[in-house]
């Protein structure tokens, strides 16, 4: 069950994007703390775009065979 809903949050992306708001942050000079701020806040919201997602096409995906 924890490996599904894990899959479902589309790792990959999920940390390529967290990654990608951290780096930005350090690169306009963003401040240790407001760092984290955003790189948690980001990296919760792509974990609800990833579960929304899909729950969302949970019957597309059955249709087409994904799992």
């Amino acid at each position: 069950m924890m490996g599904a809903v894990l899959r479902s949050s589309h790792p990959v992306p999920t940390f390529a994007v967290t990654l990608l708001s951290l780096l930005l942050a350090i690169a306009f000079g963003v401040a240790p703390a407001q760092a984290v701020v955003v790189v948690v806040a980001v990296f919760l919201n792509q974990i609800a775009i990833g579960l929304s997602n899909d729950i969302v096409d949970v019957e597309r995906d059955r249709r087409a065979g994904r799992t």
